[in-house]
């Protein structure tokens, strides 16, 4: 499995197990996410999509571990907030994190405090060592962005 966070990596044809939070943040026009398998995990036992999501093959799982048994694609991609990290954690080979070098994306004082372990992943997860990282520009927002790639020793 794979824990992305951005939308810059071509996720095309695989399975993208998100927060429900994540969900519900989408816009109505980019629900469900086209050209991929879309996982909703809560842990809300009762929470209840449209019929219409459903039969578009939108599923929900009560865990990471039963995204991960739920896809039926090659590659698993989590998305979402702190509690999809921690619970994704034992689920993935490969993180893929952005980096965005902006001070108008983070609230004035938060910087560091939501995602901590986003900042060095290894000094929460030893087990994941850094394999390279790239920089460029985002061509839409105009941000600098770093692409880091870590992988399970």
């Amino acid at each position: 499995g794979f824990l992305a966070v951005g939308e810059t990596y071509d996720l095309t044809g695989h399975d993208v197990a998100m927060s429900r939070g994540m969900w519900e943040a989408l816009p109505d026009k980019f629900r469900p996410l086209p050209g991929r398998g879309n996982i909703i995990v809560t842990s809300q036992r009762d929470y209840t999509i449209t019929k219409a999501y459903r039969e578009q093959g939108v599923r929900i799982a009560l865990s990471t571990a039963q995204a991960k048994e739920m896809t039926t694609a090659a590659k698993l991609f989590f998305a979402g907030g702190q509690d999809l990290w921690y619970g994704a954690r034992d689920h993935v080979d490969v993180l893929l994190i952005n980096e965005i070098d902006s001070d108008v994306l983070i609230p004035q004082g938060v910087e560091g405090v939501l995602f901590p372990h986003l900042l060095d992943p290894t000094k929460l997860w030893p087990e994941f060592v850094r394999e390279s990282e790239k920089r460029q520009t985002d061509d839409k927002a105009g941000f600098p962005v770093k692409f880091r790639r870590y992988i399970r020793q």
